[in-house]
């Protein structure tokens, strides 16, 4: 096994020798020679680490080498992050007795640091003995390049584009729609051939294609990797049922939501009950090991499937097709070379253009040529060709040994071992360390770039960024790189998640050597040279920690993908207590009551996730202790009533999670001092007579203009002094907020000229895209929404105002140029909605008289507005209605809206975009005004409703009957769905849509 070099370990050591932090503690403490010495030594050996990672695998004596260096530098690293810590206690005091130890502090440091050096000179001195080259490292290697080509996105990672295995799907889509050939109800096929060719994508084309999704009533996604159990398996099948049928789904609400562990004889029962009768098609992807006894028992709960049914397999060995009762497996070929190169040149030229690089082209397809015909080892080198943009490094490509090799499956390995050998420096630690995540794992972007930046991988190139970005970069190339598959993203197209294909992950590991482990519940052997472990499983309750895990003492990372399931496990001290060099511990789901105050001895601790124990209360003073901690994650700590009372001297915290966390009442003093911090989801203001002294006020906020994505502040009305305090929190100059959300909680609804003083002095700043407003009590608005609300909120994509119970102005909305989601509920006072149209600087449509309206909504949500009678259009300056004028004016984008409880409102503005409207306890007359105007107007693309295709009438009690110009007007109604209206009689004859009528 090759061993994995601490790239990243040694660039961080080199940084912190290099700054100014420790330059002036080698002065204080008199050690400055030593880490000079250990600097210079530490550069040499940087300098051949490139050579070294290329002849250990011809060398065995290399690989120790290397073995040897890496304790060495861990070591290393270790000394000065105590170092450094013991600096942080002497600035903020908590040292008494620092100076009067400082001798014999000098005397101990000195001593290791000579000691570690002496180590790393020894070390050094063998490089003329194995003829290392000098390859030094730029910054570039060590931190990623700050230029505009880093920056370009690529048209490559589009997933449609599959290149090839059309002819396979179409093969493939005809066994599974065309009527069976055997009498049995459910037939079987497998997709075979070796790693990387491509059947998981081959599966995923018939899957989703049209004609298979309207064929079968259910469809099914397994991942069968591992062991073939029935129970794993059964359970598997029925949580991709319940993923597609989450409102009804039995099995959905009591595994996931109650997180019930079932009996096999109720899985059996659940399984029947969804498949018994109807067309099923199923994948088990990735089968590996069948026991022929659970294939059968399996078979038989499947049996129950309507004519046609069908289950695919896609595997590697043929012996499991034969297990499985498989005929005519289809067997994958590799990709033609045609196809081959198709797939290569897409990923390596720009846009695929290979006639910009004519000297190029004939280098690749002998390149792809080697590849036989594997899309993995296609796609992945290609990828990292686009990286090469000069002749010579494609020729050392094509000229490398290991397209000697015979085809074996093993040798995709080795030829996507080249994607590594190329890898930048700076990725390289990053890469494998993902060996810790089994295979099949969804990996979450923001957690992972929190772990590298925990064990030191990232570092600043300069002060263009901060980690977090670099790091989402650093997992960005790794998406470019083709490493990272099936990626995830938000609504605005940020990347979330991804998975690793399962010999990317075999590549992962086997650069990770004995630094990885991936132990099973039994654990068995662990080397104690190992550095960070990880659980395949997750822990039951009778799980104690392994005599081999205690004695890694040099462990870093402990963390627990897989537990989803909350088990008490007593034994989370024990970790604790003894391993004390820990940078990241993940102790999520384990039912613990209370944390051991030992946890304030992990000094080097960087990352600490409590989320899901739901019957902590507290947390041990001496976590505060921990100030080197980025990281707390308390996620759905249900009963936590405080966080820590010192939390100001955790001076490094980037991330404190807090969501769900609903007991808490209140935030510390000295929270403001975390100027680091930038993620705080929550934060609460306590009543001033509960917790005097102990609650810091809203001013915490004031420093704290890190923060990123999203804030609620809880408990406004116990703002103190309002004229003051709500301005301190300076919100208007957190430019990285994109959510914010304003709380009042009073027991009653009495007017309140404090809430209007203290929304003023909460003035978001301009990049802000959400803004949720709650039980605010001001009758109106402040100046910054009322007066200046397009060139204050610009960017505001999503407004929420609910239970302002004495508002009766609205601001005037309908100018926000970015607004596409506006939600108004429970405004119990609000008779009129107004707008901006009299003002003289509203924005004009083409240079007309016309304004803009609401420009980009898109989605509208009125709920239980009682006193609502009308939506305002237009106003002449004394405000009097001009009602002609609305049929002028019209929602430009709206497609979707929802209005609920507003049984006094009459009228609507045009809505020529509209797809679905959905209108509950509402008057009759405004829908029957809302169908007039449509029917009155000649159809055009810009009449109101022209493209509504479903419409949703629910409680209309004094609906009788449409008259049947105006609903067959609606040309593009789909579907009609009237539900609950009790007096409703009739529907038009010649109805033009599908209907449904319920009570």
């Amino acid at each position: 096994m090759v061993e994995a070099v601490p790239f990243g370990t040694a660039a961080d050591i080199l940084i912190k020798l290099g700054s100014s932090t420790f330059r002036e503690l080698g002065l204080v403490y008199g050690v400055n020679k030593e880490m000079k010495k250990l600097e210079n030594t530490l550069s040499t050996i940087k300098a051949v680490l490139l050579d070294a990672e290329e002849k250990q695998e011809k060398s065995h004596l290399v690989q120790d080498w290397i073995r040897k260096l890496s304790e060495v530098v861990y070591e290393a690293d270790d000394l000065l992050d105590a170092f450094e810590t013991k600096a942080r206690q002497h600035e903020n005091h908590q040292v008494r007795e620092f100076f009067s130890k400082t001798l014999a502090f000098r005397y101990k440091m000195g001593r290791k640091l000579r000691e570690t050096r002496e180590r790393l000179d020894e070390i050094a001195g063998d490089i003329s003995k194995f003829n290392f080259r000098d390859r030094s490292l730029t910054i570039s290697d060590i931190g990623i390049e700050m230029n505009n080509k880093r920056e370009e996105t690529h048209s490559f990672m589009v997933e449609s584009a599959v290149i090839g295995r059309k002819r396979e799907k179409e093969e493939m889509v005809k066994f599974l729609i065309f009527p069976p050939s055997t009498q049995e109800n459910v037939s079987v096929t497998a997709i075979v051939g070796i790693g990387g060719l491509g059947k998981t994508t081959l599966a995923k084309m018939l899957y989703n294609d049209d004609r298979v999704v309207n064929y079968f009533e259910i469809k099914m996604w397994v991942w069968a990797y591992g062991s073939f159990d029935l129970y794993s398996v059964a359970e598997k099948i029925l949580r991709s049922i319940a993923t597609n049928e989450l409102e009804d789904s039995e099995f959905y609400y009591q595994r996931i939501v109650l997180q019930k562990q079932f009996l096999m004889e109720e899985l059996q029962i659940l399984l029947r009950k969804k498949l018994d009768g109807k067309r099923y098609l199923l994948v088990l992807d990735d089968v590996w090991n069948v026991k022929r006894e659970s294939w059968l028992q399996l078979n038989d709960l499947l049996k129950g499937g309507a004519k046609g049914s069908k289950i695919v397999v896609t595997t590697r060995s043929t012996k499991v097709t034969a297990l499985m009762d498989v005929d005519s497996p289809f067997v994958l070929q590799d990709l033609s070379e045609e196809e081959s190169w198709t797939l290569f040149k897409q990923l390596a030229f720009k846009d695929g253009r290979e006639e910009e690089h004519p000297e190029l082209v004939p280098i690749g397809r002998r390149i792809v040529k080697k590849c036989r015909g594997v899309p993995l080892a296609i796609r992945t080198l290609g990828s990292m060709m686009r990286y090469k943009p000069n002749e010579r490094e494609w020729i050392s490509i094509q000229n490398t040994e290991i397209w000697e090799l015979p085809k074996e499956e093993n040798d995709v390995l080795k030829i996507l071992k080249l994607s590594y050998d190329h890898m930048p420096i700076y990725l390289k630690q990053c890469f494998s360390y993902c060996a810790l995540f089994p295979k099949g794992n969804e990996v979450e972007k923001k957690m992972l770039v929190e772990l590298w930046i925990a064990q030191g991988y990232i570092h600043l190139p300069g002060k263009e960024r901060n980690l977090e970005e670099i790091g989402d970069l650093y997992f960005k190339e790794l998406i470019e790189r083709s490493l990272f598959q099936e990626v995830k993203k938000d609504a605005n197209g940020n990347v979330i998640s991804c998975h690793m294909h399962d010999l990317i992950h075999d590549l992962s590991r086997a650069v990770a050597g004995s630094e990885c482990s991936i132990c099973s519940v039994d654990v068995g052997d662990i080397s104690e040279r190992v550095h960070h472990v990880s659980f395949s499983c997750y822990l039951p309750s009778s799980w104690e920690v392994p005599i081999a895990l205690l004695k890694a003492k040099k462990t870093r990372t402990f963390i627990l993908p897989l537990q989803d399931q909350a088990y008490r496990i007593s034994s989370h001290n024990t970790i604790i207590s003894n391993l004390r060099r820990l940078r990241v511990l993940d102790l999520h789901n384990l039912r613990i009551d209370e944390l051991s105050n030992s946890i304030g001895k992990l000094t080097h601790l960087r990352y600490l996730d409590l989320s899901g124990n739901v019957s902590m209360t507290a947390l041990p003073a001496s976590i505060s202790n921990l100030q080197n901690l980025q990281t707390l994650k308390l996620n759905r700590c249900y009963r936590l009533e405080q966080l820590p009372r010192d939390i100001g001297k955790m001076i490094s915290l980037r991330h404190l999670e807090i969501t769900g966390c609903r007991k808490l009442n209140h935030m510390p003093p000295g929270l403001g001092k975390l100027v680091s911090l930038q993620t705080l989801p929550l934060f609460i203001l306590g009543r001033k007579a509960l917790f005097s002294g102990v609650s810091g006020g809203i001013d915490e906020l004031s420093g704290l203009n890190c923060l990123k994505g999203v804030l609620h502040v809880a408990h406004l009305e116990h703002v103190d002094n309002v004229t003051i305090d709500s301005r301190s929190s300076n919100l208007s100059s957190k430019q990285y907020l994109e959510s914010l959300k304003l709380i009042w909680s009073r027991d009653d609804d009495s007017e309140s000229n404090e809430d209007h003083m203290v929304l003023e002095g909460l003035q978001p700043h301009q990049n802000l895209k959400v803004l949720h407003i709650a039980g605010y009590c001001g009758v109106q608005f402040p100046n910054w929404l009322m007066n200046n609300a397009a060139s204050s909120l610009p960017s505001l994509v999503e407004l929420t105002i609910e239970g302002c119970l004495r508002c009766q102005h609205l601001p005037p909305l309908d100018q926000l140029p970015s607004l596409k989601f506006l939600k108004l509920y429970s405004l119990s006072c609000l008779e009129h909605i107004n707008n901006s149209y009299s003002s003289p600087s509203c924005s004009l449509v083409g240079g007309g008289r016309e304004p803009l309206f609401f420009p980009s909504l898109k989605e509208l949500t009125l709920y239980d507005l009682p006193l609502l009678k009308e939506w305002q259009t237009c106003s002449d300056q004394d405000g009097t209605t001009t009602m002609p004028k609305q049929q002028q004016l019209s929602f430009p984008s709206l497609t979707k809206l929802t209005i609920v409880d507003a049984p006094n409102l009459m009228s609507m503005p045009m809505l020529p975009l509209v797809e679905e409207l959905l209108m509950d306890t509402v008057s009759e007359k405004l829908l029957q005004s809302m169908l007039m105007t449509a029917a009155s107007e000649s159809q055009t693309s810009s009449s109101s409703l022209a493209r509504l295709k479903f419409l949703i009438i629910k409680s209309c009690n004094d609906l009788v009957s449409f008259p049947e110009d105006r609903i067959n007007n609606l040309t593009s109604l789909e579907l009609l769905k009237i539900i609950d209206c009790g007096n409703f009689t009739s529907l038009p004859h010649n109805l033009h849509c599908e209907y449904v009528l319920s009570n």
